[in-house]
């Protein structure tokens, strides 16, 4: 298990960390209607708020990393002419697309 301590936030340390991310920005995709993990704030409806885009800001912001939400529906095919894929995950893990 890993201590306080060793998961602090270190933005700074991208490069030395996750190298491979350095220079990329993450596309993050999300369906906009999944209340409460991803939907559209009332006020400014290009904005996503949730609890799914406020693990991924927060967890994009600790590592230094930029990202971008992309938007569509599960029904959209989204491996196919879309090419956006979730990356949360694989960013952890030092892969990005």
């Amino acid at each position: 298990m890993t201590s306080a301590a060793e998961t602090k936030c270190e933005p700074a340390a991208l490069a030395t960390k996750y190298p491979s991310l350095v220079g990329k920005t993450v596309r993050v995709a999300q369906d906009p209607q999944g209340l409460p993990y991803a939907f559209r704030e009332p006020e400014n409806f290009e904005s996503l708020i949730g609890r799914d885009t406020d693990l991924v800001r927060a967890a994009l912001a600790c590592i230094g990393v930029p990202f971008e939400f992309k938007t569509g529906s599960w029904s959209e095919d989204w491996w196919g002419a879309s090419c956006v894929r979730t990356v949360l995950p694989s960013a952890l893990t030092a892969r990005a697309w």
